[in-house]
């Protein structure tokens, strides 16, 4: 991973799977600009934060992701095909600058991700959000368990749209248990 991105240019065909990580002061899986990836049966418990896949954040700048080369065109993938699955998150923590979700999906306009598929985790006792999508297209949420987030179970916000959220098991939501806010036009909810 790197802390700076060219717009188009992604890192691709990686698998993070069956890890334990613990007790991490910042974000235990980290990726920036990314496509094709899988992150799969890892334990993670304690820490800031779980899992964070973006090609930006709240409040960037877009001084983070450079526009390419002139006569270099950024091609955006159709699908970015990030699967994360069959993952156990637990005890996530919210500190000021860091936001203690288990997973996080985080795009904006001028550099979208389209394509997120999460199954199959088990989510507990997490001070914000269980999962949270903004500006991400073509989100699947399906078979997921959630239990005592702090915030919203499921949240999708900033046009987040084309999504599916169906048969994830959620209990004792601080909030609602799934959100859609902000333009987060023709999803589908079912079986939840």
């Amino acid at each position: 991973g790197s802390h700076i991105a060219v717009q188009g240019v992604y890192h691709e065909g990686i698998v993070i799977d069956n890890n334990i990580i613990r007790d991490m002061d910042e974000v235990a899986i980290k990726l920036y600009n990314y496509k094709d990836t899988t992150i799969s049966n890892n334990k993670i418990s304690g820490g800031v934060e779980a899992i964070l896949v973006y090609t930006a954040l709240e409040g960037d700048t877009g001084e983070h992701c450079l526009k390419p080369l002139e006569g270099n065109p950024a091609e955006e993938p159709e699908s970015h095909n990030i699967v994360i699955t069959g993952n156990e998150i637990e005890k996530t923590a919210s500190l000021e600058d860091v936001y203690g979700d288990a997973i996080r999906i985080s795009a904006s306009k001028e550099v979208p991700i389209t394509g997120v598929k999460i199954s199959e985790n088990i989510i507990k006792n997490v001070s914000r959000y269980g999962i949270f999508i903004t500006q991400v297209a073509k989100a699947e949420i399906t078979n997921n368990e959630i239990s005592s987030s702090g915030n919203h179970a499921i949240l999708l916000e900033k046009n987040s749209t084309d999504s599916v959220i169906k048969t994830n098991t959620i209990t004792k939501p601080g909030k609602s248990g799934i959100a859609l806010y902000s333009a987060s036009n023709k999803a589908t909810v079912s079986g939840n």
